[in-house]
């Protein structure tokens, strides 16, 4: 297949998956009542917590050195073990599951076998994501985004079938989503497969988990794994809190307004990752110190203006955006979609920072910063009177992450001597005041007025991007590794 015709199937694939993710918030809003949607967000943050704290953590390391393993030979045979591992890992979470579900009595609105059954098939299901994504590390671009945007559809077309069917309610459509990633894991396996010249478990090249790696492993996995609890405990800890002072109706109101908002700046994550993620790893495991913080100034000075662009275009297109992403019962929750577009973007704006760990393996460096964050979060919500508006909380974990992103920025900078792009966010930060001009156009909302204000304001935010990239492309050496 030639260039141009694999980019047009990635693009378009791309665009397709992303309009699939959007479109399945508001199938889930519509499916689900507004309790049944706030217990789909505890489940989520329960297999979150498992994923953050066990799972992620050795499949960080896994992906940082995808590309010895498939040049040497075992790429199969690294994911082979990462596979075992990471399901003896989801026996082991079967404990702390059934904690959580009686420290915070799920016990109205699911059983204890349903909530942990869904729990543990999602965390499995989910590791086929996982190879899905190292394929794409090492650009396999094109089997990833076809099957990515498959895997998606099927899954919510299971899961609406299931919902409709069956019941209306957020373990059913739990089970339709992770239906289908059980459904894809051997071909996703088998395509793994076909790029490995060794047999499955060879001793020979092995470049994961071997012996004389463990302790390397070990010293990796350990502080990432107390990282990613941390990020957990600023970003998904607070649908527990509020599960707790509120009812689940409430907290469905609030985790819609914040999930549009994730949905937004995931889409654009992904997209950014897709294109410069493999390139970013492939070169910073074959570089020097030096040149791995300029492959790190080039990979910021893309990603964090768009970031900025986005914020700036989810803020006030938010009305919009949430009038055309969830069903009409939940369209009054556009301020946590507000506040919900800065927590996403020190979020992902940290997660550009904390990518200098991985490029360094020096993942100790980045407990302290995400420890202030998830200690200045608790300490304010522990002060505050959680029975108030729950805006107030939110705003305080968006606080609480410009923190963490403040001083993971300077540990970081202690670690490899990288530049935050200050100066290319400025020019971004000002072009992108044009979304204000949506504000003169806030008269009764319509399904059909939204799309057409939303795809107005969505073509100036793509002419925005383009010329942002344009703009640093002849100087930024990912930019023009992709153009080669």
């Amino acid at each position: 297949m030639n260039s141009r015709n694999e980019f047009y199937i990635v693009v378009g694939g791309r665009i397709l998956t992303t309009l699939v993710s959007l479109l399945s918030v508001r199938l889930l809003t519509s499916q689900l009542d507004a309790s049944q949607v706030g217990l789909y967000y505890i489940i989520q943050t329960v297999i979150m917590l498992v994923s953050f704290a066990l799972l992620n953590a050795i499949s960080e390391y896994y992906n940082r050195n995808i590309h010895n393993s498939y040049e040497s030979g075992a790429f199969f045979s690294s994911s082979i073990k990462l596979m075992l591992l990471r399901f003896s890992l989801v026996g082991v979470s079967i404990f702390p599951i059934v904690a959580v579900y009686y420290f915070f009595d799920y016990s109205e609105q699911i059983q204890l076998t349903q909530f942990l059954g869904i729990v543990v098939l999602s965390l499995i299901a989910g590791s086929s994501l996982v190879f899905l994504e190292a394929l794409n590390i090492v650009e396999d671009r094109v089997y990833y985004t076809v099957v990515g945007l498959i895997q998606l559809l099927v899954g919510v077309l299971l899961a609406l079938t299931l919902t409709h069917f069956i019941e209306g309610v957020a373990l059913w459509w739990l089970v339709g989503i992770a239906s289908s990633q059980l459904l894809f894991f051997p071909f996703v396996m088998h395509r793994i497969a076909k790029h490995s010249r060794q047999k499955p478990l060879s001793s020979e090249y092995v470049c994961f988990l071997s012996s004389s790696q463990r302790k390397k492993v070990l010293s990796f996995a350990i502080p990432v794994s107390i990282v990613l609890f941390l990020q957990w405990g600023q970003i998904s800890s607070y649908r527990l809190i509020l599960g707790e002072n509120y009812t689940l109706d409430i907290l469905g109101f609030v985790a819609v307004g914040v999930a549009v908002a994730s949905a937004v700046f995931t889409a654009v994550e992904a997209i950014s990752r897709q294109y410069l993620g493999p390139r970013f790893y492939r070169e910073i495991s074959k570089s020097e110190r030096e040149d791995r913080a300029l492959i790190w100034n080039d990979y910021a000075k893309i990603v964090i203006p768009i970031y900025v662009v986005t914020l700036f275009f989810t803020v006030f297109l938010s009305k919009e955006i949430l009038v055309i992403l969830v069903d009409s019962k939940f369209q009054l929750a556009w301020s946590f979609v507000m506040v919900g577009a800065f927590i996403e973007f020190f979020r992902a704006s940290s997660y550009v920072v904390y990518t200098v760990t991985s490029s360094e393996l020096q993942s100790k460096k980045a407990v302290l910063p995400y420890l202030s964050g998830f200690l200045v979060m608790a300490a304010l919500l522990s002060i505050s009177d959680l029975n108030q508006e729950p805006l107030f909380s939110m705003l305080i974990i968006a606080f609480s992450y410009a923190i963490t992103f403040l001083v993971l920025y300077v540990e970081m900078k202690k670690m490899l001597p990288i530049v935050f792009p200050w100066k290319e966010v400025i020019l971004p930060s000002v072009i992108s005041l044009l979304f204000s001009l949506s504000l003169f156009f806030d008269v009764e909302f319509s399904l059909v007025f939204s799309l057409v204000k939303t795809a107005a304001f969505g073509l100036l935010y793509i002419s925005i991007v383009f010329f942002l990239i344009k703009k640093v492309s002849k100087e930024n050496r990912l930019l023009g590794l992709y153009r080669a």
